[in-house]
């Protein structure tokens, strides 16, 4: 950002001892005001089981998160055990469906689960991420089944700093100026 490159959200992962901390928004939140960071360059993402916790501390820090403009994504998805009714009530952006049911997609493995995972998400208006996409065909099939959004191999491996950083030069040289 200092460098003048547009930022893209970055996603951090905060472990279920974290968030449950009742202090846990106000640091992010702080933190992000002292950088001078704008929310949306934050998207925060915690565990399925971590989201069913149902304790008072998870649903204020999901609240203040996403009152502050910060996104917040249930990670893993499909790997624990959900209750429908209480997904409904959470406050989240994306639920961000595991690998593991990516990578069979190509052997017709998992399409109904993946299906049924879309409508749902659909249903009760939150944005889908699917992880572990490493091939074109997997990325086809999430595209036609109406995923609008995925992460993986294909797209980009692990990456440095300076890596990032010229992807991000070169990304804004070819983008249209406005």
């Amino acid at each position: 950002r200092q460098a003048g490159l547009q930022l893209k959200p970055v996603a951090v992962n905060i472990t279920a001892k974290h968030f449950s901390d009742p202090a846990l928004n106000q640091h992010v939140i702080n933190n992000l005001q002292l950088m001078e960071l704008p929310a949306e360059c934050l998207q925060l993402e915690i565990t399925e089981g971590v989201a069913m916790d149902n304790s008072p501390a998870t649903l204020e820090n999901l609240t203040a998160f996403r009152g502050a403009g910060i996104k917040v994504a249930i990670d893993d998805f499909g790997t624990g055990y959900s209750s429908l009714s209480y997904l409904t009530s959470l406050p989240i952006d994306f639920i961000k469906i595991d690998k593991t049911f990516v990578q069979a997609l190509e052997n017709g493995n998992n399409l109904s689960l993946v299906k049924a995972m879309l409508a749902m998400a659909q249903a009760i208006d939150v944005a889908v991420i699917a992880e572990g996409i490493e091939t074109v065909k997997q990325q086809d099939l999430l595209a036609e089944l109406g995923c609008e959004f995925g992460q993986g191999y294909l797209y980009a491996r692990p990456a440095s700093f300076s890596d990032i950083e010229q992807q991000l030069r070169a990304a804004q040289q070819c983008a249209p100026q406005h």
